[in-house]
């Protein structure tokens, strides 16, 4: 009796083990939904990738955290190395006693480049200046520039209002003082928001040995003709 009701069921129902020549079947249809449900859950529920897309967004950031590091540390380092050959310099020229001839201050020029291991251009201005104290005010005796430096000074840079001679310490009267003046440019080596810039280093001293130093502009040797 059973079997004979399977048989009928069997000529007269749809198949269950695939679709009718009508369409589909409401039972793989169900299967089907059943299986896409489970997948979506599953899906919803996994995290496995949360650490790949975490990276894939903090990696760019790290980089320019990097490159920013290394270009700020770099820019800081030639500044750095500016401020001490200035001051080796400096320390050089106060110890003279005889003419300083413009060959020699030209020499110092590379030994700035020395020092600072320059890549970029560099420039060198040392002048003397002397105090009045009459006038209440700086005056030039000398001044001489080489390679990328802006000029060379004026009485007019020296007013008592100006930023040079803001810089300066106190002097007796007619006491005189050198003023070494160094730049050198610097590029960053990576894109990260800085510009090309000239560092600038400052560096007044006094004669050691001697009260003046006197310049040979021309190189003649004849303390006549010195810039005292």
């Amino acid at each position: 009796m059973i079997a004979s009701f399977r048989t009928a069921l069997g000529r007269t129902g749809p198949s269950r083990t695939g679709p009718s020549r009508n369409g589909p079947s409401r039972n793989g249809l169900s299967r089907a939904g059943m299986i896409l449900s489970r997948h979506g859950i599953r899906f919803c529920r996994e995290d496995w990738g949360t650490i790949t897309v975490e990276a894939i967004i903090a990696f760019p950031v790290l980089c320019w955290a990097y490159l920013l590091g290394f270009t700020y540390f770099d820019g800081f380092k030639v500044k750095s190395l500016n401020d001490t050959a200035a001051f080796a310099i400096a320390d050089a020229l106060s110890r003279e006693t005889e003419l300083v001839s413009g060959e020699h201050i030209a020499s110092m020029l590379n030994v700035h480049k020395t020092l600072t291991i320059a890549r970029h251009e560099s420039g060198l201005r040392i002048s003397q200046v002397v105090w009045d104290e009459d006038d209440a005010r700086h005056y030039l005796s000398w001044s001489i520039a080489e390679g990328a430096a802006e000029g060379e000074l004026t009485d007019a840079d020296l007013v008592a209002d100006s930023e040079i001679a803001a810089k300066l310490p106190l002097l007796t009267d007619n006491e005189r003082m050198l003023i070494v003046e160094t730049f050198l440019g610097w590029d960053p080596a990576s894109n990260v928001g800085l510009k090309p810039m000239v560092f600038e280093a400052f560096t007044p001293i006094r004669p050691r040995y001697a009260p003046k130093v006197c310049l040979d502009r021309n190189n003649t040797g004849d303390v006549n003709l010195a810039e005292c």
